[in-house]
């Protein structure tokens, strides 16, 4: 399992981080990681806004950190990560198999 992190608030990593290992999963972090880490690309509400080709250039760091852990299952910190985890940068890149979950469907 990776963490799909970003610029969230520290509370939310530290759920992802207490959590995951409660449900037994290997963890490998994406790096950097932590407050350190490259936004998903839909950080503060573009996900909502219409500019997706905008958003996936954004997330494309991301995206290939993602890819790089060979993670599986990615626990994405908040809703919008997941969704642009999700359904855009993996969609847009032909991944297959990794599911974007979020800390409390973990």
């Amino acid at each position: 399992m990776g963490f799909g992190g970003g610029q969230c608030g520290q509370h939310f990593l530290d759920e992802c981080r207490w959590v995951t290992p409660q449900c037994g999963p290997e963890i490998v972090e994406i790096e950097p990681h932590g407050l350190d880490a490259y936004c998903c690309g839909a950080g503060g509400g573009a996900w909502a806004m219409p500019y997706v080709q905008e958003r996936i250039d954004y997330g494309k760091f991301k995206a290939d950190q993602i890819k790089a852990t060979g993670a599986d299952l990615i626990c994405a910190p908040c809703h919008n990560c997941r969704e642009q985890i999700m359904k855009a940068l993996t969609a847009r890149r032909a991944w297959t198999g990794i599911q974007t979950k979020v800390a409390c469907q973990v």
